[in-house]
C-alpha cells in the first residue's frame, strides 16, 4: 500500500438540530471530494451524523467536526459541554433511542473518547480504500 497524502478539513456545526443534515451533507461532499468509496463515504456520514447528533442533544453545545484522511479516515467530533462519559446504550429494541454509539461502534473499526479541558471529544477510524479514477 502506498503512502497517502494527509488531508483535512473541519467545520463548526451550531447547536441545533436542523444542523446535523447540513453535517451530513458536508461530510459526504468532502470525503467524496477526496475520492473515496461510496460504502466508506455512507459509514462514515451516518456515524458522524451520530456524534454530531449526541452532542446537540446532550452536550446541547456547537460541534467542531473534523476529518483526517491519510493511511485511514479518522473523524473527531468535539464540544465545549460539560464533561461525561459517552455510553454506548443497552440491547433494547423497543427503545426509540440509545443505540447511536453502539452504531459507530459496530461500523468503525476503533472509537473512543477523551475529557478535554472545556468538554470532550468523540471519535472513530475507518480503514478505507479510495475510488478508481
Amino acid at each position: 500500500m502506498t503512502s497517502r497524502t494527509h488531508q483535512e478539513a473541519s467545520v463548526l456545526v451550531p447547536a441545533h438540530t436542523i444542523a446535523v443534515a447540513g453535517a451530513r451533507r458536508w461530510v459526504r461532499a468532502q470525503l467524496e471530494s477526496w475520492g473515496l468509496d461510496e460504502a466508506i463515504v455512507a459509514n462514515a456520514v451516518m456515524c458522524a451524523s451520530e456524534l454530531v447528533t449526541n452532542v446537540i442533544q446532550h452536550a446541547g453545545t456547537p460541534a467542531r467536526l473534523t476529518m483526517e484522511l491519510a493511511d485511514r479516515l479518522l473523524i473527531t467530533v468535539v464540544d465545549t459541554g460539560t464533561w461525561s462519559a459517552p455510553c454506548i446504550g443497552r440491547e433494547d429494541h423497543s427503545a426509540e433511542r440509545g443505540r447511536g454509539l453502539a452504531l459507530v461502534a459496530a461500523i468503525s473499526d476503533a472509537m473512543g473518547h477523551a475529557r478535554g479541558v472545556d468538554g470532550s471529544t468523540v471519535w472513530f477510524e475507518m480503514r478505507f480504500h479510495r475510488a478508481s479514477p
